[in-house]
């Protein structure tokens, strides 16, 4: 589980838009999958956080010493409270990696624990766990109304992967569930990255309508899809939004059926700026050939 660039691409756009603050809690210890160059390039805006970042891994106190894969980074605590004004929690099924909240996120969510964040993080997470749905509704739950939350997932492509999550799945859940806004970005890694985790994707949002191929070509739609494709999403609760209303499969709504996709609409009007990228490559395929994904920009 961790936070790569492109999750700290839209932090800084979300915080941007709206200041994440208060109470935060992620799932699970992340790794920050940011080397030292990295930081400077994606803060470079901000010189001041970009410095502030650095001098702390001068600490040793201040590196990560728990999770699996963050030998020599920073700790996600530290990582986050440079640059967003929040109150650190980590919840998990142990406290082996050091989590302030023991919970087992397969069951229903105590009572103590719903609507207590206003910001939640999930990177790869759903991915681990059997019950994914459970995790989904408890998150739901435990944010505040106008909270947010935000996923990072793998899609297609990733070894070792206990489960797949496609965008539909997240867009359609936090539709039916009458959240304020969702935006479903795919990140699309079509090259190798410098390292495993360091890696720039093409970046496209989701939307629920596409034309219907005829004779559509699965495996020419797989073949353009080589390479890694992860979801990124960030949603935002109401103070009407539900957590346990579960959507249809977008290939089989009927007339019978509350068509989720109609609240693309209300998402579309919510104020929330697009993340992009200013750099644009000609030719980019986009995911499976479908206009599902709006292209928006490369090397994210």
């Amino acid at each position: 589980m961790g936070i790569p660039k492109q999750v700290v691409k839209l932090l800084q756009s979300e915080n941007a838009y709206r200041p994440i603050s208060g109470e935060a809690l992620v799932c699970g210890r992340q790794t920050i999958l940011l080397d030292q160059g990295s930081i400077e390039e994606v803060f470079s805006a901000q010189p001041n956080i970009s410095n502030s970042l650095l001098n702390k891994w001068k600490d040793p106190e201040n590196l990560d010493k728990s999770t699996r894969h963050g030998e020599g980074s920073l700790r996600d605590d530290v990582f986050l409270k440079t640059f967003l004004d929040i109150n650190y929690n980590c919840i998990d099924l142990s406290d082996y990696e050091g989590a302030n909240i023991i919970y087992d996120l397969n069951n229903p969510v105590s009572e103590d624990l719903k609507s207590k964040f206003d910001f939640i993080y999930s990177g790869g997470c759903l991915d681990n766990i059997f019950n994914p749905v459970s995790l989904l509704t408890n998150i739901s739950k435990m944010l505040k109304p106008g909270g947010r939350v935000m996923h990072y997932e793998s899609f297609s492509g990733v070894m070792g992967t206990y489960l797949l999550f496609s965008p539909e799945w997240f867009f359609s859940y936090y539709a039916i569930n009458n959240f304020t806004d969702c935006k479903v970005y795919v990140c699309h890694q079509t090259t190798p990255g410098m390292t495993r985790f360091g890696y720039s994707t093409n970046l496209f949002l989701y939307q629920p309508y596409f034309t219907r191929s005829l004779e559509p070509d699965y495996f020419k739609f797989a073949m353009a899809s080589a390479g890694i494709l992860y979801v990124l999403i960030i949603a935002e609760k109401s103070a009407q939004s539900s957590a346990d209303k579960f959507p249809i499969q977008l290939q089989y709504l009927d007339e019978k059926c509350e068509d989720w996709r109609l609240a693309s609409k209300r998402f579309d009007m919510s104020g929330r700026p697009l993340i992009s990228s200013e750099m644009k490559e000609s030719n980019v395929a986009k995911p499976f050939l479908s206009d599902h994904y709006h292209y928006l920009g490369s090397y994210y």
